[in-house]
């Protein structure tokens, strides 16, 4: 064996190594993913009552199915790629050695590679677009938050697309340049688009939040056991710092480029963290449909309380002011 097919062997291991760990953790999470799915729409269905509850649970249904249609494909094809690379790599051999072996499995891998460009990008733009809906729904009336959530919306999806069609064209070998200046830099334009989505969601939700308290203790209710609103809007708070962590640690392999194929534990525990990501990803809108199924007026309590708390403020105001230029006049 030559000392060019041991350094193809040490590549071959390397990779195979890389997409087995992959692999086992796109099939725990997707075993998650799955019950979580059943959990949330048993959920949906039980707690959904009167005359909206057959189209809230087909619309629920549908999205939670579309995020199922897109995880699925990602574990039926990191299967068949882990079966095609050790059919064409290590069982069959070619007269020509190694390396025909190596382009072999390369050829029948393309298609399984094009399939696994698509699911992540397009499950972060839809997770993404739902942390969005949350803040939009408490920003009703304010036109520069909803216009800087679109505005983030529309550059999240160009840039994720953008990604994917020069990740696609870099498989096909179509570039003139050296195909990782494309990739390296739309993947960290990407992941920096995307973690500032959830950072802003994460911080206008956050604000609603402590508002929405400040204005309990106002009334004298501070004391008081913390309200549905208020728990759910803690739990949306946390699973968004929980996904801009994740976000956070994926920007910075970006920027350090891990695309090497040799076997440290930084690239290990970056190939984990990019299918914990793409997990979460599914996951974090199953938190959110659970969540406000349980409680039907709840998005309308969160968007309208603040109102009808600051109009109860008002009025126990005016009933004191009233009070007092009683006791004055009569005095």
């Amino acid at each position: 064996m030559t000392p060019a097919e041991i350094e193809l062997l040490a590549t071959i291991g390397a990779s195979t190594y890389h997409n087995v760990t992959s692999s086992i953790c796109a099939f725990v999470l997707y075993g998650v993913y799955i019950l979580s799915v059943a959990i949330a729409i048993r959920l949906i269905i039980e707690s959904n009552t009167g005359k909206r509850k057959h189209k809230l649970i087909w619309l629920s249904v549908a999205i939670l199915g579309a995020f199922a249609l897109l995880m699925t494909p990602n574990f039926i094809t990191r299967s068949m790629f882990l079966l095609v690379s050790a059919e064409k790599e290590f069982i069959q051999t070619l007269s020509q050695g190694i390396a025909a072996q190596v382009q072999a499995a390369r050829q029948r891998e393309y298609v399984l590679n094009q399939i696994l460009l698509w699911p992540l990008p397009l499950v972060l733009i839809m997770s993404d677009s739902i942390a969005m809906w949350r803040a939009w729904v408490m920003w009703q009336n304010n036109n520069y938050v909803r216009g800087m959530l679109m505005l983030l919306f529309v550059g999240n999806f160009v840039t994720q697309v953008c990604d994917e069609i020069f990740d696609h064209l870099t498989l096909a070998g179509t570039l003139e340049h050296e195909p990782s200046f494309f990739t390296i830099h739309w993947d960290l334009a990407s992941a920096v688009v995307s973690l500032a989505v959830n950072l802003s969601t994460t911080a206008l939700i956050g604000y609603k939040a402590w508002e929405y308290r400040n204005q309990f203790r106002t009334l004298g209710l501070g004391h008081h056991k913390l309200t549905i609103s208020q728990q759910v809007l803690l739990l949306w708070i946390e699973s968004g710092v929980i996904f801009c962590a994740l976000q956070i640690l994926w920007v910075a392999f970006q920027f350090l480029d891990t695309q090497s194929t040799s076997v440290t534990v930084f690239n290990v525990i970056a190939v984990i963290v990019v299918q914990i990501l793409f997990a979460a990803g599914g996951l974090y809108p199953i938190a959110v449909f659970i969540m406000v199924n349980l409680k039907m007026s709840m998005v309308e309590e969160i968007t309208f309380n603040t109102a009808n708390s600051m109009q109860a403020n008002t009025q126990r105001v005016d009933q004191q002011g009233h009070s007092t230029g009683t006791v004055v006049e009569s005095g």
